[in-house]
């Protein structure tokens, strides 16, 4: 035994043995007040009726039809009274052949903590996807939950309207399941083609669902689309309702669009970026401000040292504590081979684009430049578009920025498929390959080692250590630091250039197996870029 408290009155309502279990199907506001005004005795003994019987106690049905559930329907009308009784009798013919009995008694015979064990289920309502299981999809049902039960209200069945179905919690009893949709009859074919054997890559039969595919398993057999929620393997599609299908709740139209197989391979409209270019080969060290994880540089922006120091003097250390936690500037080898179509406009870098959380979000139309210029490494020099607002604000000559696109470089990292990875591979050649200039490979990356702005900074000890010290790497206000002078005198073009040649030392003084590389010029033009 174990006991709740009514929705709707001070009284207790106990539920015995197995019928505890339906506590959800038979809890509704002022079903216990109605019971109680009901003539008899306070226990209500309820059979389980047939499919379309109605149910003989005027009181219970009264108190259902005052139910939430069972309201005016969208046009207006008065939907209630059905509504109740279909409820109330699936609530029952969800008990089988048992009567349930409900039994009305006082608040002081409930227990505590009967009701503290139920009252912990309520974490896992409407958490659960039953419904599937009696053939509705996503949006088709809806849960309603009523103080300490929920139940499950399906109104469609494949997006089209049906008489509404009530099932219960977790187990959706109560609902019901329809056949599934039968295959036109295959037209003659001359000669028999042997199918693929079924496999996890094809939709294997006409009753399932082939959107994910979008591949048939059958000789001769299409993926048509019905509806947003469903498309099947056919010979053939008609447009419009199929008045074949059994069940008037799948009388939806046909828009019979074919669902293509997606691609898992790069496959550019301009076919010269599947051949290597005549670009020239470039091979330079490009800069990385990091914070302390490690993670590879594809679908990220890279700089020149002095734009990464550029970086870190007008974005990182004026914050305290830094900004985006950032602590090292990591140094990479890079080496970049131009798109044939790209250096047929006599450049070696495609416009500057930005990634936030890994994907691209512009300037204009990252995908669309891909496609015409292949996944080309960008650049801009920090004075110019698309960061045209740094032209006056900039004092560190040489500050240039890149960006590397990598795989799937329109989604979020966390969003990122495996299919949207094979169709969007961006730009990184596969290891040991050198860039060849192909669309799909025009840049190559080597870690080479990094040094923390603690050292670049002069702070000795720990960073926390030297703000909580009262130390300040740079007070914007004050064009200076407090604690350290490094990154003094933002606006000193002399100063500034002495702060990205004591990073150049640093770096080769911790790397000196590192030959030194020149910087190749930012040869990107707007106008030239943009005539396509």
């Amino acid at each position: 035994f174990f006991s709740v408290r009514s929705c709707s009155t001070p009284s207790w309502m106990l539920f015995h043995g197995a019928v505890a279990a339906l506590l959800p199907l038979l809890l509704c506001d002022g079903l216990a007040a109605a019971a109680a005004a009901a003539a008899g005795p306070p226990a209500v003994r309820l059979p389980a009726p047939a499919a379309g019987e109605a149910l003989e106690d005027e009181a219970l049905e009264g108190a259902v039809q005052s139910d939430d559930l069972c309201v005016a329907d969208e046009d207006g009308g008065s939907a209630s009274s059905s509504c109740a009784l279909s409820a109330l009798q699936l609530r029952g013919r969800a008990l089988g052949d048992a009567v349930h009995e409900v039994t009305v008694a006082s608040e002081e015979s409930a227990a505590s903590d009967d009701i503290a064990e139920f009252g912990t289920n309520m974490t896992y309502f409407c958490k659960d996807t039953c419904w599937s299981e009696f053939g509705f999809i996503v949006g088709d049902c809806a849960c309603s939950v009523h103080s300490n039960w929920y139940m499950w209200i399906c109104k469609t069945r494949y997006g089209a309207p049906i008489q509404w179905e009530f099932g219960s919690s977790y187990r959706c009893t109560g609902l019901t399941k329809v056949a599934p949709t039968p295959a036109p009859a295959p037209p003659p074919v001359l000669a028999p083609v042997p199918a693929p054997a079924p496999g996890p890559e094809c939709t294997a039969s006409w009753s399932n669902d082939c959107r994910q595919t979008r591949k048939c398993c059958t000789a001769g057999y299409t993926c048509y689309e019905k509806s947003a929620y469903w498309a099947a393997c056919l010979p053939s599609c008609q447009v419009g309702i199929h008045w074949s299908e059994p069940a008037k709740s799948l009388h939806i139209p046909w828009s019979c669009r074919v669902l293509e197989e997606p691609k898992t391979y790069y496959d550019p409209a301009d076919k010269s970026l599947v051949k290597p270019s005549d670009a020239s080969l470039l091979t330079f060290y490009v800069y990385r401000v990091q914070d302390n994880e490690n993670y590879e540089p594809m679908n990220q922006n890279v700089a020149s040292l002095a734009g990464a120091m550029f970086y870190l003097h007008n974005e990182i250390v004026w914050h305290t504590p830094r900004r985006f936690k950032k602590s090292q500037v990591q140094k990479f080898k890079l080496k970049v081979r131009a798109p044939q179509p790209l250096w047929n406009k006599g450049m070696n870098f495609g416009v500057r684009v930005a990634f936030d959380r890994g994907m691209c979000t512009g300037p204009f139309s990252c995908q669309k430049d891909w496609d015409t210029y292949g996944y080309n490494v960008g650049c801009n020099n920090a004075r110019q578009f698309p960061t045209n607002q740094f032209n006056e604000d900039c004092y560190y000559e040489g500050a240039i920025w890149y960006s590397l696109p990598g795989p799937c470089p329109n989604m979020d990292f966390h969003e990122a498929t495996e299919l949207c990875d094979q169709q969007e591979p961006g730009g990184a050649c596969p290891p040991g390959v050198e860039p060849t200039g192909e669309g799909n490979c025009t840049f190559t990356y080597e870690y080479v080692g990094n040094v923390s702005i603690n050292e670049l900074s002069g702070i000795n000890g720990s960073y926390s250590d030297f703000i909580d010290s009262g130390g300040r790497e740079y007070i914007d206000d004050d064009d200076r630091g407090k604690g350290t002078s490094f990154w003094n005198d933002k606006h000193n073009t002399t100063a500034c250039a002495e702060r990205v040649a004591f990073a150049s030392k640093l770096f080769n003084s911790k790397y000196p197996e590192e030959l030194p590389l020149p910087t190749p010029e930012c040869d990107f033009e707007y106008e030239k870029f943009y005539a396509h």
